[in-house]
C-alpha cells in the first residue's frame, strides 16, 4: 500500500530490541516502540533482571524501557526510584524459590553474591509477561464498547495474552452472512412498554421487569426497541445493546482449566452480563472447523439453533470476554436469544443473563451444552414449589480453546454402548474417561442426542442429577421418549428418528 508522501509500507519482521536500537542510532522517535523524545536521551526503569551484592553493597540489573537488553546496566539499589519494581522483583524471587522448597520461602544468605540463573530468568520472564498482560489490558479496554473495565490477571503460571485472538463487540459475519437484515421500522412508543412495543409486535411480552431484571423463562426469545425505534438510549428495553454492565476480569485458574473471567462486582439475579459474540459462519464451515478443533481439543462453536440451524458463531479467533467463560454443569449464567436490529430468526443474539447472585470476585460459568431453544420445541412449562437437585458435574472443563480432549483413538463399537440399569448409579462421582464426537447415526447416537437436548451428557448424568432409576422410552423403538430439563421444563421427543444426518457430529459420546 502506497503510504504517506509516496513511501511504501511494509510488514516489518524485526523485534522490538532491534527496532529500539536503530531508532537511537538514526536518532528517531517511535512511540509505537516506546522510543519517544524524552525517553530517546533519558533513562526509565522498566523492570528489574537480577540482583547481587559486592563489597556489602547491593546491585539490580535494570532493563531500561526503550533501550535494547544489550543496554542493561548494574545500578546501586540507592540510586533506584522504583519500589514499586523492587518489590515485584523481590515477590517473584521469592515466589520461585517458595515452590522449590515445597512452599516455604528460602532467604539469601550473605555469602550468596547473585542468584543462580533460574532464578533470575524466572524473574525476567513475569516481567516481561507481567508487561505483556498490561498491554493486553489497555488494547482490551481500548476496543470495548461499553462503560466497565476488563482486568487481566496471572497469578499462576507464566502463560501471557493469546496470541491469535481478536476483540470484537459484536457478529463478525462471513462473507455472504448479513447479520443486520429485517429491521426497517421500529416502535413509536414515548414510554415503552407500550401496546405497540417491539416485543408485542414480536408476539411476545417485554422481557424485563422495572429494575431491567429477566423475567421471562429460558427458551423465550428477547426482542429489544431497535435504532429506528422513537424511544430513547434510557428505554427500559434497552439492555443487552448497550453492552456489559460490570467490570470483569480476565484470570489464569489455579486448577488447570486455562483463563477463566470472574466478576470485579456483585451481580443479582437475572442481570444481563455479556454477549457471547465471534464469526458468524454457515454450519457446513462449522463442520469442517469442528473436526480441527476436535483435533487440536479446543471448542469454541455455538450454534444459532433458535429457529434453523443454518449458522454457527465461532470465537476461537474473534470475540469478547465470553470467549475466555468456562463451562460448569452448575452454571451461573443463562443463554437467551435477542433480536435487535435483525429480526432474522436464524441470527439471534446470544447474551448471556445470572441465574442467581453472583458474588465479586466469583467466577462467571456457562453450560456449553444449554442450547436456546424456543420452549414450545418439545417442552410444557412445570411449576415447581421446590429447589431442582443441585445438578453434578464432571470436572470443569478448561476455558473454551484449552479444554484437555481425550485421545485421538477412534471408538469402537462396544466404547459407544450406554451403561445398563444396572451399571448406573446416583453417585456424584462417576465420571467420564474420554469423550468423542459421533461420526454415524445409530440408535445409541439417537438417545445421546435426545439428553444433550435437554441439556445432560448421558442416561448416566441424568439420573445423578435428577435422581431417578428409570427414563421414559418409546417401547415401540426404543427411544428416549420424555426427559425433564434442569430448569424443571419437559421435552417430549418423537417415537421415530430426530437426530439427522447433519447433527450426528454434534453429538458427544462419553466413556466411562
Amino acid at each position: 500500500m502506497e503510504g504517506w508522501r509516496g513511501a511504501w509500507y511494509v510488514p516489518c519482521l524485526a523485534s522490538h530490541e532491534t527496532l529500539q536500537e536503530l531508532c537511537r542510532k538514526e536518532n528517531l522517535t517511535c512511540k509505537s516502540i516506546g522510543i519517544t523524545n524524552r525517553s530517546l536521551k533519558s533513562y526509565e526503569v522498566e523492570y528489574l533482571c537480577d540482583y547481587k551484592v559486592e563489597e556489602g553493597k547491593a546491585y539490580y540489573l535494570v532493563k531500561w524501557k526503550g533501550w535494547p537488553e544489550s543496554s542493561n546496566t548494574w545500578e546501586p539499589r540507592k540510586h533506584l526510584n522504583c519500589p514499586l519494581l523492587i518489590q515485584n522483583f523481590l515477590r517473584d524471587k521469592n515466589e520461585y524459590l517458595s515452590r522449590g522448597r515445597g512452599g516455604k520461602a528460602m532467604k539469601l544468605r550473605n555469602h550468596v553474591k547473585t542468584l543462580k540463573p533460574a532464578i533470575a530468568d524466572y524473574v525476567v520472564k513475569k516481567a516481561k509477561q507481567r508487561i505483556a498482560l498490561q498491554r493486553w489490558t489497555e488494547e482490551l479496554n481500548r476496543k470495548k464498547n461499553h462503560k466497565a473495565m476488563i482486568l487481566v490477571e496471572n497469578t499462576v503460571d507464566l502463560e501471557g495474552p493469546p496470541l491469535d485472538f481478536y476483540y470484537i463487540n459484536e457478529y463478525k459475519p462471513a462473507p455472504g452472512i448479513n447479520v443486520l437484515n429485517g429491521i426497517t421500522t421500529g416502535c413509536e412508543c414515548a414510554d415503552c412498554p407500550a401496546e405497540k412495543c417491539c416485543p408485542k409486535e414480536a408476539g411476545f411480552i417485554l422481557a424485563y421487569n422495572k429494575r431491567k431484571k429477566l423475567k421471562i423463562q429460558p427458551g423465550l426469545p428477547i426482542y429489544e426497541c431497535n435504532s429506528y425505534c422513537r424511544c430513547g438510549p434510557d428505554c427500559p428495553n434497552r439492555i443487552v445493546q448497550k453492552g456489559t454492565p460490570y467490570s470483569l476480569c480476565i484470570f489464569r485458574t489455579n486448577n488447570g482449566r486455562g483463563w477463566g473471567v470472574k466478576t470485579l462486582q456483585k451481580i443479582k439475579t437475572n442481570s444481563f452480563v455479556m454477549e457471547y459474540v465471534g464469526e458468524v459462519i454457515t454450519s457446513e464451515e462449522a463442520e469442517r472447523r469442528g473436526q480441527f478443533y476436535d483435533n487440536q481439543g479446543n471448542t469454541y462453536l455455538f450454534d444459532l439453533d433458535y429457529d434453523s440451524d443454518e449458522f454457527t458463531v465461532d470465537a476461537a479467533r474473534y470475540g469478547n470476554v465470553s470467549h475466555f467463560v468456562n463451562h460448569s454443569c452448575d452454571p451461573n449464567l443463562q443463554v437467551f436469544n435477542v433480536f435487535i436490529d435483525n429480526l432474522d430468526l436464524r441470527l439471534p443474539r446470544i447474551a448471556l443473563f445470572s441465574t442467581r447472585t453472583i458474588k465479586a470476585g466469583e467466577e462467571l460459568t456457562f453450560d456449553y451444552q444449554m442450547k436456546g431453544t424456543p420452549v414450545d420445541r418439545h417442552c410444557e412449562l412445570m411449576v415447581t414449589q421446590e429447589e431442582p437437585d443441585p445438578p453434578t458435574c464432571v470436572e470443569e472443563k478448561p476455558s473454551l480453546g484449552e479444554s484437555s480432549m481425550p485421545s485421538k483413538e477412534a471408538l469402537n463399537t462396544e466404547d459407544m454402548k450406554m451403561p445398563k440399569d444396572s451399571e448406573v448409579t446416583t453417585e456424584a462421582d462417576i465420571k467420564p474417561k474420554s469423550v468423542r464426537r459421533a461420526k454415524t447415526w445409530s440408535d445409541v447416537v439417537e438417545n445421546l442426542y435426545r439428553f444433550q437436548q435437554a441439556g445432560y451428557r448421558d442416561e448416566v448424568e441424568y439420573k445423578q442429577v435428577k435422581q431417578v432409576e428409570q427414563v421414559d422410552f418409546w417401547p415401540e423403538t426404543g427411544f428416549v421418549k420424555k426427559l425433564q430439563r434442569r430448569d424443571n421444563t419437559f421435552y417430549y421427543y418423537n417415537r421415530q428418528r430426530e437426530c439427522e444426518d447433519k447433527d450426528v457430529r454434534k453429538v458427544k459420546i462419553y466413556v466411562y
